[in-house]
Formats: C-alpha cells, sequence, structure tokens
C-alpha cells in the first residue's frame, strides 16, 4: 500500500516569498508616499508661485497706471506725508475746496501702503539707487538686481525675509523714455536697469496646509502600508497552517502507510464490491501472495483458500446482519500449507451511511496455538518426568471408568510408592534425586503395556492404570514385574544404591466407583504394604485395620492443623527447690482440634516424629514459646527460662541451629532465656550435622538438657562430649519415692553422676511433698510436677505467678 500526498511550497519557501511580498509592498508604498510628497510639494510651489505671479501681474498694472497718469493724490494723515522725493513738483501739495489737504503720491510710496495694509503678501519697490531710502535694496534683492544686469529676467524662490520664510518673485525695471522725469537727475541709459518690484508671499500657512497633507499621505499609507502587512501575515499564517496541517496529515498517512505495511496481523482493504484494494506485507508473509496477485481480485478468490462454502455463507450472513464476522479459519497458503487464522472482518461506511470498504484482519495463531498446545501440556503433565499428573490422571481415569462400563472390564490402579528414596535425596542432594526419579520413570515405563498409563503425582508417587483387566492375578503378575524392575542397583558418582517399591493396588468398580475414591484406597493399600516391610504389594482389603486408617487421616489432619497454626502451648512451672522459686516452665505442645477440641502430644506426637511435618511443627512451638516469654519479660514477669522439647529430627536439620538464635534475636530476647530438652536416646544417635547444632546452641548460651534420663542407655563419654547442662529425671522414677528403694538408689546414683559432670538436675512428676523432701535431701536442685501445678496456658500461668508467694 503507497500513499500519494499532493506537494505544496515548502515552509522554506513561504518565509522567502513572504519576506520578498514585504519588501515589495514595502518599497511600493514607499515610492508612493514619496511620489506623493513630492506632488504636494510641487502643487504647493506651483500654487505660490501662480499666486505671486497673480499678485506682481496686478500690481505691475496698477503701477503702469499711475506712472501714466501722474500718480495719485491722497490725503495728508499721520501716516502719509508729502514724499520728499516728489519736492520738485509744484503741485505737490494742494487744497480742496472743502479744504481738505492732498498730497501727490508716486508709485514706490503706494505700493507700499499697500504692502502694509495687506498680511497675504507684501510688495517693495526697490533700486541699488534708490531716489527714497525706504527703496533700498535688502541683501536678496540686491543680488537679485545684480543678477538683472547680467541678463537675468526674473528671480523666484524661498528666501528668509522678516525672519520668516516667504517665496518671493522680483523682476527688473529698466529705463525707458518716460522714467526721466522722475529720473532726471540720474545718468541711466535706455535699457538700464533702475531697480525692480519684490512680491514676497509668507509660506507658513501654505505649509501648515501641505504639512497637513503630507501627514495625511503618512498616515493612509501607513495604514493601508499596515494593514497589507496584516494581510500579508495573515496569508502566511494560513499558510503555514495549511502547511502544518498538511504536514500532520502527510506523516500521519505515512504512518498509517508504515503501520499498514509493518503490522503483524495480515491487512487486506476491499471496495464496496469485495474486490481487494490493498494488502500489506504480513498478509504477504502469512499467505505466500505476491501483493500484485490480489490487488483487484474479488474476495471470492481467496474463499476457497480459507473457508468451507458452510463457513463462507455463515460469513456472508454475518456481514449483512451485523457488518462484522470474526472467527478461526484453517488457511491453505500459496505454498499449499494450512495455516490457523484468526480472521476478522468489518464494514466501513461513508457518510451516506453506505458500505464503502470492507477490512480484513488476518492474525496468524500459529504461535499461540503451539504456546496453548504447551500450556495444556504444562498444566497436564509433570515437569521434571514429563508423565502425566495428577490433572491428568483424573482425566484418563474417568475417560477408563467411561470404557469400563462400556466393555464390561475392570480397572485396576497401582499406587508406587518409592523405598529409601528420602535416603538418596537426603544425602546426595535434589539434584541427584531428580536424576534418579528420571530412571525410575524409565525402568517403569519399559514395564508397562503401551495402553496403560504411568502418572507421577509428586515426590517419589506414581501411578499406573490398567485396563481391560481380565483377572486380579495380571495385575498381581505386572506388580511383581515392577518391582522386579526396581531392584536392581542404581548406580550415582562412583556409588551404588537401593531402591524398592510398595504398590497398593484398588479395583474399579469393586472397590471404588470415584477417581478420588479409588486413589485413597489405592494409597492405603500402599500404606499397608509398606507395613508389611516395603518393597511389596498389596490389594486393598475393606478389612484393614481402623487404626491403620486413623493414622493416615490423623497425618492429613496435622499437615492442616500446622497450615492452620492450630497449636497452642501450656506452660508447667519449674521450682528451685532450695528457694521455692517459680525459675521457668516446660513448654507442653497441644493441638486445638476444631472438632475433636484440645488434644494432649500423646495422641498425635509420634505420628509427627515419623513424618517431616516435626520440623515444621516444632518451629512453630520455638516461634510461639519466643512470642510469649517476650510479653511475659516487657509485662515485667521475671522468668528465667522456657525449657522446649526437641525432637531428633529437628536437631538433625541443617538450619536449625541458625533459625533458632535468629528467632531469639526477632524477639529480642536474652540468649539463655531458652532451654532445649532432647532425649537420651538421641544421645546414642548422634549424627554430626546433629553435633554441630548443639555447639552453635551452647555457644549462644542456650542451655540443653536431657530428658527421661535414665530410661535408655546413655553413654557417660557420650554426656561428658556433649554440650550439656542439666539433666532430667523421668517421672518413672519420682513415682516410687521416697518408699521404693530402687528408685531411690537410681535417683542417688543419677545426682551423683550430675554432680560429678557439673550438672544441674531436674525432677518431673513430683506430687506430694515426700517426693520433695526427698529430693531436696538428694540434693537436686529443681522439679516440677502437680505437686506445684498442672500445666497452665499463658493466661493461667500469669495468675499463678501473680498470686504465688514462690515467685
Amino acid at each position: 500500500m503507497s500513499l500519494v500526498v499532493p506537494r505544496l511550497l515548502s515552509s522554506k519557501s513561504i518565509e522567502i516569498y513572504s519576506i520578498l511580498i514585504i519588501i515589495v509592498w514595502t518599497a511600493v508604498f514607499s515610492f508612493s508616499l514619496w511620489f506623493n510628497i513630492k506632488h504636494e510639494k510641487r502643487h504647493v510651489f506651483e500654487m505660490i508661485t501662480g499666486e505671486l505671479n497673480r499678485h506682481y501681474a496686478d500690481i505691475d498694472l496698477f503701477r503702469h497706471w499711475i506712472a501714466n497718469n501722474g500718480g495719485i493724490y491722497v490725503p495728508v494723515s499721520n501716516k502719509i506725508q508729502p514724499n520728499p522725493a516728489l519736492e520738485h513738483f509744484p503741485e505737490q501739495t494742494i487744497k480742496t475746496q472743502s479744504d481738505r489737504v492732498l498730497t501727490l503720491v508716486n508709485t514706490p510710496q503706494l505700493l507700499r501702503l499697500l504692502s502694509d495694509e495687506k498680511n497675504n503678501f507684501n510688495v517693495h519697490m526697490t533700486s541699488l539707487r534708490p531716489l527714497n531710502p525706504m527703496n533700498k535694496a535688502d541683501e536678496w534683492e540686491t543680488k537679485a538686481l545684480l543678477s538683472f544686469e547680467q541678463g537675468k529676467e526674473e528671480v523666484c524662490e524661498e528666501a528668509d525675509y522678516k525672519s520668516a520664510s516667504y517665496m518671493r518673485l522680483i523682476r527688473p525695471f529698466r529705463y525707458e523714455a518716460n522714467c526721466a522725469e522722475c529720473h532726471f537727475d540720474r545718468t541711466y541709459k535706455e535699457g538700464d536697469v533702475l531697480g525692480g518690484m519684490t512680491v514676497s508671499i509668507p509660506l507658513q500657512s501654505h505649509y501648515s496646509n501641505a504639512e497637513k497633507v503630507i501627514n495625511n499621505l503618512y498616515v493612509s499609507h501607513g495604514t493601508a502600508w499596515f494593514l497589507g502587512l496584516i494581510g500579508i501575515g495573515f496569508g502566511y499564517g494560513q499558510h503555514r497552517s495549511h502547511e502544518k496541517k498538511r504536514k500532520i496529515n502527510e506523516a500521519q498517512l505515512r504512518e498509517t502507510s508504515l503501520a499498514f505495511n509493518n503490522l503483524d496481523e495480515g491487512l487486506v482493504m476491499m471496495n464496496a464490491d469485495r474486490n481487494i484494494i490493498a494488502v500489506n506485507d504480513a498478509f504477504s508473509r502469512i499467505t505466500a501472495y505476491d501483493k500484485q496477485e490480489l490487488v483487484d481480485k474479488n474476495l471470492s478468490y481467496l474463499r476457497s483458500q480459507f473457508v468451507s462454502p458452510d463457513q463462507y455463507n455463515q460469513m456472508m450472513s454475518s456481514l449483512q446482519k451485523t457488518d462484522s464476522w470474526e472467527g478461526e479459519i484453517k488457511f491453505l497458503n500459496k505454498d499449499d500449507m494450512v495455516v490457523p487464522i484468526n480472521l476478522r472482518i468489518d464494514a466501513i461506511f461513508n457518510a451516506e451511511n453506505n458500505i464503502s470498504k470492507y477490512i480484513l484482519v488476518f492474525s496468524d495463531i500459529s504461535e499461540r496455538k503451539e504456546f496453548e498446545k504447551t500450556l495444556d501440556h504444562l498444566a497436564h503433565h509433570d515437569h521434571l518426568t514429563n508423565l502425566p499428573n495428577r490433572l491428568l490422571l483424573n482425566d484418563r481415569l474417568s475417560q477408563a471408568f467411561i470404557r469400563s462400563k462400556r466393555e464390561n472390564k475392570a480397572v485396576a490402579l497401582l499406587f508406587l510408592d518409592l523405598d529409601n528414596f528420602k535416603n538418596i535425596n537426603d544425602s546426595q542432594g535434589h539434584h541427584m534425586g531428580d536424576v534418579v526419579l528420571i530412571e525410575v520413570t524409565q525402568r517403569l515405563k519399559k514395564a508397562i503395556r503401551k495402553q496403560d498409563t504411568l502418572a507421577r503425582l509428586g515426590g517419589d508417587e506414581f501411578v499406573v492404570i490398567i485396563e481391560q483387566v481380565e483377572s486380579e492375578e495380571d495385575v498381581l503378575n505386572l506388580a511383581n514385574k515392577l518391582i522386579h524392575t526396581l531392584s536392581d542397583q542404581f548406580s550415582l558418582e562412583q556409588k551404588e544404591y537401593y531402591l524398592g517399591i510398595s504398590i497398593g493396588i484398588s479395583m474399579y468398580p469393586k472397590d471404588a466407583e470415584t477417581v478420588s475414591d479409588l486413589l485413597s484406597k489405592a494409597d492405603i493399600a500402599m500404606y499397608q504394604a509398606k507395613a508389611k516391610g516395603k518393597n511389596n504389594c498389596v490389594f486393598y482389603n475393606p478389612s484393614i485395620d481402623k487404626d491403620f486408617l486413623g493414622k493416615i487421616t490423623l497425618e492429613s489432619e496435622l499437615r492442616k492443623a500446622i497450615e492452620n497454626q492450630e497449636f497452642i502451648l501450656h506452660y508447667q512451672p519449674q521450682v528451685s527447690i532450695n528457694s521455692n522459686k517459680i525459675i521457668g516452665a516446660e513448654c507442653l505442645i497441644r493441638w486445638q482440634h476444631p472438632e475433636k477440641g484440645l488434644m494432649y502430644p500423646d495422641s498425635f506426637i509420634h505420628i509427627a516424629e515419623s513424618s517431616p511435618l516435626m520440623i515444621k511443627m516444632g518451629e512453630l512451638v520455638i516461634e510461639q514459646a519466643c512470642t510469649q516469654m517476650q510479653t511475659w519479660l516487657n509485662q515485667g514477669i521475671a522468668l528465667e527460662k522456657l525449657s522446649i522439647n526437641i525432637a531428633a529430627q529437628q536437631i538433625s536439620y541443617p538450619d536449625f541451629a541458625k533459625n533458632l538464635i535468629e528467632c531469639i534475636e526477632k524477639h529480642k530476647l536474652p540468649e539463655d532465656c531458652l532451654e532445649l530438652e532432647i532425649t537420651e536416646n538421641f544421645i546414642m544417635e548422634k549424627d554430626k550435622e546433629s553435633v554441630n547444632n548443639l555447639k552453635m546452641i551452647s555457644d549462644a548460651s542456650i542451655q540443653v538438657a536431657v530428658d527421661d534420663f535414665g530410661t535408655g542407655y546413655s553413654s557417660l563419654n557420650y554426656l561428658k562430649q556433649l554440650p550439656i547442662s542439666k539433666i532430667k529425671i523421668d517421672r518413672s522414677f519420682t513415682d516410687g519415692l521416697p518408699f521404693d528403694q530402687h528408685d531411690s538408689a537410681i535417683i542417688h546414683a543419677v545426682i551423683a553422676i550430675a554432680k560429678s559432670l557439673n550438672f544441674k538436675v531436674i525432677a518431673e512428676g513430683v506430687e506430694n511433698l515426700e517426693q520433695l523432701n526427698f529430693l531436696k535431701k538428694a540434693g537436686c536442685d529443681e522439679y516440677q510436677g502437680y505437686y506445684c501445678s498442672e500445666p497452665l496456658d499463658a493466661t493461667a500461668f500469669k495468675n499463678l505467678l501473680a498470686k504465688s508467694s514462690v515467685i
């Protein structure tokens, strides 16, 4: 798809043209202003010179009339006196009949009188040799008269006169015959310059009018020029706006074109007749068709490539009803490869609400389909062995039940659990454990039929589904084959390991009719096989001992109890025999069962100790004990220590000591406020990890006591080697005090041994004063038992401390 955009003038060109237009516009108006000002000045000059000429002609005509008629008589007044220049005339002064005195006035005098009476012009007759001093030429007139002697006939120019600017016109008077009457005493020849007559007009009023005109010219031209600039600027702005819009549209078109050709989805644009107008690169890539092959082709050209006739009709029907259609199709591209496509068709309407175009969007969903397939596989298969997981196992069991009903054949479910796998996993690490599980998977696959299903539930648990079972004997034979398959040794890092397998078998529909029940029954049978000595197989039997089922149920409930934190602690006081003060307490776990109520450890602790649950349960006990100790200390209760029972699994856990110390530091407790109680049997079974943990605990000032001392087979040498600070005498020995001689002897011996090893001694199970007095005489340090108090919850224990005189 290509886009053609009409090209206008560039912004740079418009700027240049605009500047040129402004320059030309300014030049035109400057020239017009100059021309009009010049014309106005010329007009003023012509008007003034014309006025001068008119005045001059009128005055000259009047002068000639006076000269030809011998002058004019006017009344004598203060202003008009007899002219000395006319004294030679006998009739210079005359009287009228009414006795008015008249005097003869010659032309220069009369013109002077006329000039004085007018303001708009001035007349002066002058000469270089005037008869009357009042007719003496000024500087300007002198220059003009001299020029007349050189032959010039007129001088008209602007000059200063009477401290103002005047336009002055002077023309010469030349000597004629009739001039002798007045100039008889002068030696003039005919044609000589007698003088001249000057007419002067003040320019101020004329210039004021001209200045107004010129100012109007400035205003009119300036206004027109400025309006022109505004017009030019507006036109420039409009063009810039159009240019900006054009660039935006052009960029949008380019972006649209770029986006059209760079979309991952294939795009096809068709006209109203469903003929292809344009396709993008992605469509060509998906379909392997060149663009030119498809342009002007009708939609029906691709019809056979991507839809069946029924689907095509459905597509056309949807377009007619809703103007769109979307669905998945399988497209046969030009290379005859089937490509899964998600196709969407939308109609585009014009302003008249008629369909003008169709847009087809082709999305290649091959990767999505493959990803969905991968996700489906991951969701239904074990990531390590690639075997079906529990989800897929349930589905296949459900399908097997359906086929079983249809074919009237039984289904066998074998629940497999590896024996001794935990030892390999713990000693060699999880990585080697995974290697073993992969090897086990390969061996089991070879032992079963192709139509059978092998699945992994997790950990070291596997399940085999066997369909079309003819007899239980066939199932038993397969189970024995599986046991034999795993009896061969496993070689890991040049070491040989042996695994066993315990198999529990349940049958559909004899033992159960649902998937979960069949799995549960096979699981129960597997535990029975382990109980029989492992490496064995057992069919489910309804008569399985209820206690066995109870243990399985109890373990499951324990897991939930740990998750829901249903455990609480009770505290039994530990009292100093010498001071009779409560100095500590033993933490005793209780299970607040949601249905059975408060349960004591005798009913569940053995299940926890035989499973990994003991690690998590022990962590909960330590966390609760530290939290409670912190609370009491913050409340000002002076309690020296809390004793916590520790199982062998806990003390052999690699991070036990580190986690314990971190818990104490988290609650900001004194390091010696905790005391751990380990069993006597642990001393004989100690391993390297346990000893390291005990040393770390001892280094952190945490005391260690041996619980139930005297009931096992302790080695005094081991007691000496381990960081032990206290021995607890079992209640089985305190029960017979003070009357049983054997118990008394044993207690004296234990206390003597403890003192020799510098251990403290505490006796449990003290229930009366006689027992307490015996222990005091024997040198026992502390005691606990019902004589002081039974185990109490935290609130009751706090109340006991508050009211007891032994605090």
